[in-house]
């Protein structure tokens, strides 16, 4: 059966369109494939009197359409699954002795032909409009655990490491300024102690001609 979810909850809904990730290929004959997203417009009766929703499903469903309704897929009493398929028969049923059962749609499987339990109008929750192929996967698989935390922890691992890279450029960085401001600090460290030097090398060159200069001379004679 196409178009199945788990849960009434499991679909998107945007300007009265609604997406379904489809899980079988039950209209791949025809349509679309297990894999494939596709997106019906809604369908709302829920306000409507009986008689006005007999001449609004069947103004709006005919046979040929493909409509989302909602479907006991497992026949266990529950109509809480979400099925896509064909419309056959849209009107007045009867049962096995011919007797009038009320207003009703027939659906089928366009792969295997199979018709589908009458579905009374409330059931109809929308007609569909169009299939995007193999995005159901992609939907399907983030709504999975693994899906879950890959989407949840990936962007925010990206933003640890995008931090840890941030922070050891930082720190590099400080050490190379470090590492510069010593350098310089020795450069100039290196350059005043020769500048000092010299001046001290020139005091006392000055120093030794001054001296030089003021020793008394004698003849060696006497009187």
């Amino acid at each position: 059966i196409a178009n199945i979810f788990a849960g009434k909850d499991k679909k998107i809904s945007f300007f009265g369109l609604k997406s379904y990730n489809v899980l079988s290929d039950s209209m791949s004959a025809t349509d679309f494939s297990a894999g494939d997203l596709i997106v019906s417009k809604s369908i709302n009766t829920d306000d409507m009197t009986a008689q006005e929703r007999n001449d609004y499903i069947e103004e709006k469903i005919k046979v040929g359409d493909i409509i989302t309704f909602h479907y006991d897929i497992n026949n266990d009493g529950k109509i809480d699954e979400m099925v896509t398929h064909k419309v056959k028969y849209v009107g007045p049923l009867v049962n096995e002795e011919g007797e009038s059962v009320g207003r009703g749609i027939i659906t089928y499987s366009t792969t295997s032909g199979e018709e589908d339990r009458p579905l009374s109008y409330n059931q109809v929750v929308g007609k569909y409009s169009f299939s995007i192929p193999k995005v159901g996967y992609v939907i399907e698989f983030f709504q999975s655990t693994a899906g879950f935390f890959i989407f949840i922890f990936t962007p925010l691992a990206a933003i640890v490491i995008l931090q840890v890279i941030g922070t050891v450029r930082l720190v590099k960085q400080g050490l190379k300024e470090k590492k510069e401001s010593i350098d310089q600090a020795k450069e100039e460290y290196a350059q005043g102690a020769m500048a000092e030097s010299e001046r001290l090398r020139a005091e006392l060159e000055a120093l030794k001609a001054q001296m030089a200069q003021g020793v008394p001379s004698t003849d060696g004679g006497g009187d």
